[in-house]
């Protein structure tokens, strides 16, 4: 990126504020969700400092419609309301993002930031809530983000952390935990039940889902479900943005530490289906575009998460075939033919077979297999 090119209605070095250089890298960001990231962080940079982009002087108002939706402006803290008047609204014909975004109410000061996909983390008006006294109070939060806009009897909640405490006991103890995730989702730590985050009637209990908020796995699937609606309108290119998009916020899976708890299980397998088929459309992409090298990494990813994927090692074979690398293909053919038979005891099938056949004879095959063995 040429990052001495300015605007011609100012100069950065002679008005010593970088507005300038922050409305280039905005406006190099039009169109392109998936490699703006980096130019929004340097924009958010100078934001920082103090500058906001509706008040920089000798600056015409960024016209709306400038930056991709689907850029993470979750990251851009005290910027973002500024950088979140200039998104641009999605096509009338595609899913709208998910009510449970920070963008929904970009003026409001305290947004709740919240990572399911890996680590479990929590941030309150850009900084990391830190310093749990009751991890069931996490737990808590967890469940209501599962069963977002959904209201939850205190029951469910009972019956998921206090199963084996006698029920007084466990009522009080739901008390307590509901008590410091109030705390602990309000501004200063200051709980507000009519205003919170946290809702009840007595008996039900929700996320105030009219309070601004962002949560990873909503983003993910929302950014899925865009790119499925371009796909099947012929705008693969388009498509792919948000499927990269996703795949960037899958930073793990679905509550990773609460992998032996019944309830996380089938939204966990879900959200692994889905990054799985967002892995294959990608490489299928960028193998469709010869651009082989990504088509490698990409499928090399579906392999490391599940590696009996026989259209990954396909993939793989394929573009090292196109490449000119035949012993690297013929190397990825031997061992997608031994981890089909050790893990799943059959062959490679028809399509495969076929894919090695064009490498080289027989013997060359059969050399590929033996070696993986060996």
């Amino acid at each position: 990126m040429d990052q001495d090119r300015v605007p011609a209605n100012g100069n950065a070095a002679n008005r010593g504020d970088g507005g300038p250089a922050m409305w280039d890298v905005l406006r190099r960001a039009e169109g392109s969700c998936y490699q703006a990231q980096e130019w929004i962080r340097q924009a958010v940079k100078v934001l920082g400092e103090g500058h906001h982009m509706l008040e920089l002087p000798q600056s015409p108002p960024l016209p709306r419609g400038t930056l991709p939706r689907s850029l993470h402006l979750a990251e851009a803290g005290p910027a973002f309301p500024e950088l979140a008047s200039t998104a641009n609204p999605l096509d009338d014909n595609l899913p709208q993002p998910s009510s449970y975004s920070l963008d929904k109410d970009a003026s409001n000061p305290f947004p709740l930031r919240v990572h399911c996909l890996g680590k479990f983390r929590v941030y309150l008006d850009g900084r990391l809530v830190e310093g749990w006294r009751n991890n069931r109070a996490k737990g808590i939060l967890k469940l209501l983000l599962l069963n977002l806009g959904k209201p939850l009897p205190k029951d469910i909640f009972i019956e998921a952390f206090w199963s084996d405490y006698p029920l007084q006991q466990a009522t009080n103890s739901f008390r307590v935990a509901v008590h410091e995730l109030r705390q602990r989702l309000s501004p200063q730590n200051v709980a507000d039940q009519d205003h919170g985050y946290i809702l009840t009637d007595g008996s039900n209990y929700s996320i105030n889902t009219d309070a601004p908020l962002w949560v990873d796995f909503q983003a993910f699937e929302s950014h899925w479900r865009a790119g499925r609606a371009l796909e099947k309108s012929g705008r693969s290119s388009e498509a792919v943005d948000h499927y990269k998009e996703a795949e960037a916020l899958y930073q793990g899976d679905f509550l990773e530490e609460d992998i032996y708890e019944d309830w996380t299980l089938l939204k966990r397998e879900a959200l692994v289906d889905i990054h799985l088929s967002i892995l294959g459309k990608i490489s299928s992409f960028f193998l469709k575009n010869a651009d082989y090298d990504s088509c490698i990494e990409f499928s090399q990813k579906i392999l490391a998460r599940d590696r009996c994927r026989e259209d990954a090692y396909q993939y793989i074979i394929r573009c090292y075939t196109n490449l000119g690398f035949r012993s690297r293909a013929l190397r990825w053919y031997g061992l997608c033919e031994e981890t089909l038979r050790r893990e799943l005891d059959c062959p490679v099938s028809p399509e495969t077979r076929a894919l090695g056949n064009s490498l080289a004879g027989r013997d060359d095959i059969l050399g590929a297999t033996m070696l993986i063995l060996r």
